[in-house]
């Protein structure tokens, strides 16, 4: 019996070893392209970075493209070339006006030519409607400012983001003493509960709480399209704000608030990246790809009008 079990085993390992075949692998991986990125603004310098994407394989963080041809038009018409000056970017000498259109084309014999195109929107309409200083009753160095921000928004789809600076808060080790400099302004955490700046739910409405923290405070006009909206929203730079000893008014007048206007293929660039960042690489969420607008390759050519805004007390 058992040399009958022996002789079963010795033909079911031949059949085994018989039946193997190798597999070639194909990842089917594309070719490296050109990614163009950039923000531009309205009255200021272009500048773009031009680097060569990766495969998944390739252990280099990014390469710089140093020697491609870049082109500038406005309205259509080719105002110059890129001058290149480090860290893969180019520099263009024409600055554009709200309301031009902008393209900006690469070329180089080693990659597939690339171009992004847009428009710089129109200035925001918003003024600061009140601006003060709210005290936690828990940890007074998590003090905010609380800010209403009036908006103007003119019918159609528009695109916002929310940017706000305030005096960098200092100490003065001679005298012994915290005090704020005005001429050195730093950029705050923005929270808030509103719905636009959390994805247009209300408060006790939403489907699901799990959703990013929309950190580059972008928000639509969908929730008001057309119409007059109060932003309300908090800054936060985790100071104690206990030591203004009445110039509470003089340190708010110096805060900045930007309401930039922004193009609809920046504001999903950074809503892709919010998401891509929260979800990560988490196994119960599909992969966040981020969202790009330069054909034949990849990356954001973004445009963004400021409007930057401080607070006057009546």
């Amino acid at each position: 019996m058992k040399k009958i079990q022996l002789f079963i085993l010795f033909i079911v390992l031949i059949g085994v070893s018989a039946c193997e075949k190798v597999i070639e692998l194909n990842l089917g991986l594309k070719p490296n392209f050109m990614v163009l990125n950039t923000v531009i603004y309205p009255d200021s310098i272009i500048s773009c970075q031009l680097t060569q994407s990766n495969q998944i394989l390739e252990t280099e963080s990014y390469i710089n493209i140093i020697d491609a041809d870049c082109s500038l038009f406005i309205d259509d018409v080719e105002q110059e070339k890129g001058q290149y000056y480090n860290s893969g970017k180019y520099r263009f000498s024409p600055k554009a006006e709200v309301g031009q259109h902008i393209r900006v084309e690469v070329t180089h014999p080693n990659y597939t030519s690339i171009e992004a195109e847009g428009e710089l929107p129109l200035q925001s309409k918003a003024g600061i409607t009140s601006m003060e200083i709210k005290k936690s009753m828990y940890d007074y160095s998590y003090s905010s400012i609380k800010v209403m921000c009036a908006l103007d928004d003119p019918s159609g789809d528009d695109f916002y983001r929310l940017v706000a600076w305030m005096p960098k808060i200092e100490y003065d080790f001679i005298n012994d003493e915290i005090y704020f400099n005005v001429n050195n302004l730093q950029q705050c955490e923005i929270a808030s509960k509103d719905p636009v700046l959390n994805g247009n739910t209300v408060p006790g409405n939403e489907d699901f709480t799990d959703m990013p923290p929309n950190i580059y405070g972008v928000f639509d006009d969908s929730f008001f399209n057309g119409s007059d909206y109060n932003l309300n929203f908090e800054l936060y730079n985790y100071s104690d704000f206990s030591f203004l000893n009445g110039n509470e008014q003089e340190f708010i007048s110096n805060i900045v608030i930007d309401v930039q206007k922004i193009s609809k293929d920046l504001y999903l660039y950074y809503k892709s990246v919010d998401a891509n960042l929260y979800y990560g690489e988490s196994p119960f969420s599909e992969p966040v790809k981020i969202h790009y607008n330069v054909s034949g390759g990849a990356g954001i050519v973004g445009f963004a009008t400021p409007n930057e805004l401080k607070y006057r007390a009546k």
